[in-house]
């Protein structure tokens, strides 16, 4: 039996790269069972809670991830993220929302697509167009892409939760909605970089840079080592969530140069523009809910979590 109560309005989630999200870093999201309902019902029923990260636990109460509690912090949604791949299945519907392709199948009647609708032309051109218009803030192009934004909104996450719900599971309202928009927002701000990363089947950690493709816009909007420079979030209003020159690798997202974590063009734009939205809303990640992924990460940017509540997660 999940709580409810954490569905952030994603329209709330500031657009300008200049925000301050001040994602939980000094917190633990803790798993407070119920016991006596969990007997009467046979269910696992429990409530979350925000602590300190200094916090101890024992008698009923479980680290489930670290930081902040989020849209995504439930058991049920815990299950699900440790079934299925969720960023592929999240990342091809905004991807059909942005150029107009038919979706994934099972989903949603096809949407024309952002590039169709704002005038942008066919790839790879209007996703250049989409993402330099976009991260440089022009404020008459801002102000068309909202009048499509709800829903491309709307498609993105009905897409997502028809792909899903075909594997079997299912997420939480407000953890579709912040899916969806993440992938979304990932989309628009590093679309350009995402699309040639898929077509030329780069892998996460492969370190190849594209060179920042000539035109109108200032050449910083496509080179990966400037999207650290741009982020202005920080962990609890202090430390930079975005750390190019992290070597220690202190920062949850530093660009770290020859090593085996180093992230391409596509996953450092997501990296320091887009998830840091996602953490402070979501609240539980992969990595911060001890979970393996595809993508190479420092240990230390691992949880070490045992998800052993007393009964199955669901």
């Amino acid at each position: 039996i999940n709580p409810s109560g954490f569905s952030p309005n994603v329209f709330d989630v500031p657009f300008d790269e200049g925000a301050d999200v001040k994602v939980k870093l000094h917190k633990k999201c803790i798993v407070k069972v119920d016991e006596k309902a969990t007997a009467e019902s046979k269910k696992l029923t429990y409530s979350l809670k925000e602590k300190s990260g200094n916090a101890s636990c024992g008698n009923g109460k479980f680290v489930t991830h670290l930081g902040g509690c989020g849209a995504c912090s439930s058991l049920h949604d815990l299950a699900t993220y440790d079934a299925i791949d969720l960023t592929n299945i999240a990342g091809q519907c905004a991807f059909a929302a942005l150029i107009g392709t038919p979706p994934p199948t099972p989903a949603p009647a096809s949407f024309p697509g952002l590039l169709s609708l704002l005038g942008l032309g066919p790839l790879p051109q209007g996703l250049l167009l989409l993402q330099g218009n976009v991260r440089a803030g022009d404020p008459a192009f801002l102000a068309q892409l909202e009048n499509f934004l709800p829903s491309a909104f709307a498609f993105t996450r009905g897409c997502l939760m028809q792909q899903i719900a075909a594997q079997g599971f299912s997420l939480t309202p407000g953890c579709a909605d912040v899916w969806a928009w993440n992938q979304l927002n990932s989309g628009l701000k590093c679309g350009f970089d995402c699309v040639l990363t898929f077509q030329l089947n780069v892998l996460p950690n492969d370190p190849i840079v594209f060179p920042p493709p000539a035109g109108t816009f200032p050449k910083d909007i496509f080179e990966a080592g400037s999207y650290c420079s741009t982020c202005k979030n920080t962990f609890d209003g202090g430390e930079p969530v975005c750390d190019a020159q992290a070597s220690n690798i202190t920062s949850f997202f530093p660009t770290v140069e020859k090593s085996p974590y180093y992230l391409n063009d596509c996953f450092q734009c997501d990296e320091c523009i887009a998830f840091p939205y996602f953490l402070r809303y979501g609240g539980r990640s992969r990595r911060n809910s001890g979970l393996a992924s595809l993508i190479n990460r420092p240990p230390n940017q691992v949880a070490e979590i045992d998800h052993v509540y007393g009964l199955p997660i669901v």
